[in-house]
């Protein structure tokens, strides 16, 4: 009986952490990406990611090398 109760124990404490685990990197869907700063999967975003750019997208995640340059002095 106290190895049962045991085993009940231990299985009980195991049982939120696969509940509640974090997706692994190989289980992210196509298009996606593992975010270890997250800890999620995120999407890849194209788009200009310098933020001194004109066309600077803050919701882009990889530069697609779209960036126009300001120049100033020019009109």
């Amino acid at each position: 009986m106290k190895k049962i109760l045991i085993s009940l124990a231990i299985v009980s404490l195991l049982i939120p952490s696969l509940v509640f685990a974090e997706p692994f990197p190989w289980e992210c869907q196509e298009g996606t990406y593992y975010s270890e700063e997250t800890e999620q999967c995120e999407q890849h975003v194209l788009g200009c990611t310098d933020s001194k750019a004109l066309n600077y997208n803050s919701k882009a995640t990889e530069n697609n090398g779209s960036c126009i340059a300001k120049v100033y002095g020019c009109t």
